[in-house]
């Protein structure tokens, strides 16, 4: 009986442990990056959006995660602020200044590039 025992708790042990490396490998990766500001931005401002993911492709994948953009109507054109995000404890972040403002004429021409703080 006491062999029956314990091979049931060895059993059972097995088995947790299994379910326990299965929960602490299954947890999900936080990906940050890719939102767009305002949420709901005309199809003109995404698309100045999608040629600021193209010219900012360098400057975003330095931080390991992405960016997310802040797109606005200017006098001249457009301004795109790419703000560089990356996970820290399974939620996005960013720092203060960490972004660079791409400005764009009325065609979508990229005019310049100026770098945050």
């Amino acid at each position: 009986m006491d062999y029956l025992a314990l091979n049931s708790f060895w059993r059972c042990a097995v088995v947790f442990l299994l379910a326990a490396a299965v929960v602490g490998c299954s947890s999900t990766t936080v990906r940050c990056g890719g939102r767009v500001y305002p949420e709901k931005a005309s199809a003109d401002a995404l698309s100045v959006v999608k040629k600021t993911e193209v010219d900012s492709k360098e400057f975003c994948a330095e931080s390991g995660g992405g960016c997310d953009f802040t797109v606005a109507k200017t006098k001249q054109g457009w301004s795109v602020a790419a703000t560089r995000t990356f996970a820290v404890d399974g939620k996005c972040a960013s720092r203060i200044g960490d972004e660079k403002i791409y400005i764009y004429d009325e065609s979508g021409v990229l005019v310049r590039a100026i770098d945050g703080m």
